[in-house]
């Protein structure tokens, strides 16, 4: 069997195992919200007790917010291949990010903070910037849900001969054994509330750049992000 043979069946595995888990995770919140349906077709009355009815509200919203989440980040992580070919600048990529999620709810609530030094970081890459962008948001993201409050995400780089290394590292309580060789597949999640698709697009996008990224727990507690970038021929 030739080896696009081979690629052809893998990637065929690959859809039949995201379809079968798309629909499982499509099938939850559609049953919930038929219950609900069901409910009120059985009981005329329980939109007359507002405390069911604001229960059901929030039943609808959330189940209706979570599927539009996934077919959202569905979409992302189907076309997170590179589309652009221009010039990226890293340091560039990391401030937008870390503007991007100061924005969010979550860090402003629990008072974190980033800590990084890329200002004089000229280091280039080709590709789609807001693709890159999309990837840095998913992990700094991640490192955010899973920091406790009032902590650092830590962000350094390291520019060698062959390229560019930048570890992103929290204070959290770092990534389950059992989670470790799965973290980036799709769908997978230690979250109650996640998709399972963030760190599924950033591995997808970064590795379209020709990049590549680990996860592993820090000795010092947490879990550290490794991403590495090659040197490009016209770097300037």
């Amino acid at each position: 069997m030739t080896n696009t043979s081979h690629d052809n069946i893998d990637k065929l595995k690959l859809i039949n195992k995201i379809t079968a888990i798309l629909a499982h995770e499509i099938r939850n919140p559609v049953s919930s919200i038929a219950g609900v349906a069901q409910l009120i077709r059985s009981d005329k009355e329980v939109l007359n007790n507002e405390d069911q009815r604001q229960k059901i509200i929030g039943i609808i919203e959330r189940e209706s917010e979570r599927l539009t989440n996934l077919v959202e980040e569905f979409l992302i992580y189907s076309g997170s291949e590179k589309r652009k070919n221009e010039d990226i600048v890293i340091s560039s990529v990391i401030s937008e990010s870390c503007e991007n999620i100061k924005a969010n709810k979550e860090y402003s609530a629990k008072g974190l903070d980033f800590e990084y030094k890329a200002k004089d970081l000229n280091f280039v890459i080709r590709g789609d910037y807001q693709r890159m962008v999309q990837a840095f948001d998913n992990i700094l993201m991640n490192a955010v849900q899973a920091s406790p409050a009032k902590a650092s995400i830590k962000i350094t780089f390291k520019e060698m001969v062959e390229g560019l290394y930048i570890s992103i590292s929290d204070k959290g309580a770092g990534i389950p054994k059992e989670a470790q060789s799965n973290i980036f597949e799709p769908f997978f999640t230690t979250k109650e509330r996640g998709t399972g698709l963030g760190l599924a697009i950033a591995w997808n996008i970064i590795n379209a750049h020709g990049g590549t990224i680990e996860a592993n727990n820090d000795p010092d507690g947490g879990a550290v992000f490794k991403i590495f970038f090659p040197k490009i021929t016209n770097q300037r």
